[in-house]
């Protein structure tokens, strides 16, 4: 099958094309990468924003199909909208939300009118057999009841060959990564730390405050997959995001690749990365509960390896580049 890929925003483009062109050849017999942004800036104009990412990725579908492509894959549902209603059957639609489970969880309140307008063209997709694939339970619960659809779960993939348990780690050192610092939950492990004094805050974030409490050190410069991120998580004992609002945050993938037990919030498709055999949840904005996990795993350093264990098992088995593939070529067979 010639597969053809085409993407924005969504996992990332060099994520995509890095990832996607490294597992799927394995299964596919050929794949094609068609980048909406050479067939249209999606950000032509400002007001015309998501009207210019919808034609930029309709044109790319169109010119996958044209390439030779058996299927498609769009890897974000957020511009699928005007994708042609004769090429629907053609495409499989892989997404982290809905959209409106994406207005409700990042509070964008964005008017009924529009919502209702892009479900009735995710829907006419549907209708049309656009298979919609979502990288959570909780993204597949909001495409079935959004889009009248029934998705298929496939998690989001992760590189595992970068990452891996350190030799010598640290059971006090606490990462954090996050670009939206706040939104991450940031200020909430700040207030955290002043209460576990005896532990080391490694904070992976651009936007990380000028003034840090003495046990916290800020990583402005460190980017994704760098060394310095797999060098931080491969020497550190605990990974943090008490994040506010996330879909399926890659960071957290991440982590456990590196054999960290990791601690997070009950929102979104994490609980389909992090559960009691991985790691630990806390509330929304508790700087208590979380310094009381935190010292609870620096205080048992078994318990917190056999989480640390437990989490990189499961990657390996849910989201290593050899899974997901084949995980695409189920989807994409012919019924």
């Amino acid at each position: 099958m010639h597969v053809g890929i085409c993407c924005i925003d969504a996992l990332g483009w060099k994520v995509v094309r890095k990832r996607w062109g490294t597992c799927l050849p394995s299964v596919f017999a050929q794949v094609t990468f068609a980048n909406p942004e050479d067939y249209g800036n999606p950000y032509l104009r400002r007001g015309f924003r998501t009207f210019a990412k919808q034609l930029a990725m309709r044109r790319a579908v169109s010119a996958a199909v044209q390439e030779g492509a058996d299927r498609v894959i769009i890897a974000t549902n957020g511009e699928a909208g005007m994708l042609p209603t004769a090429l629907a059957s053609r495409c499989a639609i892989y997404g982290d939300a809905s959209h409106r489970q994406v207005s409700s969880l990042y509070r964008w309140n964005r008017p009924e009118y529009k919502l209702r307008a892009r479900d009735r063209s995710m829907k006419r997709l549907a209708a049309n057999g656009a298979r919609f694939v979502a990288m959570s339970r909780w993204a597949s619960t909001g495409f079935e009841t959004d889009y009248d659809c029934k998705p298929v779960v496939i998690p989001p993939p992760l590189d595992t060959a970068l990452f891996g348990p350190g030799e010598l780690r640290q059971a006090n050192r606490v990462v954090f990564v996050g670009g939206d610092f706040e939104r991450k939950g940031g200020p909430t492990l700040l207030q955290a730390a002043a209460l576990v004094p005896d532990a080391e805050f490694h904070l992976v974030s651009h936007q990380t405050p000028v003034e840090l409490p003495p046990n916290c050190l800020a990583y402005r410069q460190v980017g994704p997959e760098s060394s310095e991120l797999v060098s931080l998580l491969a020497g550190a004992g605990i990974f943090a995001l008490p994040t506010s609002a996330d879909c399926s945050p890659l960071a957290i993938l991440e982590a456990q690749a590196s054999g960290l037990p990791v601690i997070s919030t009950h929102i979104g498709g994490i609980p389909d990365m992090v559960d009691s055999e991985t790691g630990e949840m806390v509330p929304i904005g508790d700087a208590k509960a979380l310094a009381e996990a935190i010292w609870s795993l620096i205080s048992h350093p078994e318990r917190a390896s056999r989480l640390g264990a437990a989490g990189l098992k499961s990657v390996q088995e849910r989201n290593a580049l050899p899974v997901h593939a084949h995980a695409w070529a189920r989807a994409l067979a012919d019924d």
